[in-house]
């Protein structure tokens, strides 16, 4: 349930905030990666929603990186994210994900 007193960001705040375009924000909700709320012919993002997303898209970078320094992680296909995540990070080792 969403938190009604939270205020919703609109597209555009969310771009200018990241310094992205509102195109890019769009994919995200469109690839179902940032979860918004259409009202009327816009889209509302609520903090925690955006934050969820944050968080999603921090760790799959970190992961998507050490695959770049390891250099053999193939078997792998797409991101790594959940216990696959740490279950390399174990594999792997810490030093692999800074």
């Amino acid at each position: 349930m969403v938190n009604m007193g939270e205020a919703p960001y609109t597209v555009h705040q969310l771009a200018e905030h990241w310094q992205v375009t509102d195109e890019a924000v769009r994919g995200a909700i469109a690839r179902g990666e940032l979860t918004a709320y259409k009202v009327g012919k816009s889209w509302r993002i609520y903090p925690k929603d955006f934050e969820a997303y944050l968080k999603r898209v921090s760790t799959a970078d970190r992961v998507q990186r050490s695959e770049q320094v390891s250099g053999n992680w193939s078997a792998h296909e797409g991101i790594l994210t959940g216990q696959a995540a740490v279950d390399a990070w174990r594999e792997k080792g810490a030093r692999a994900f800074r």
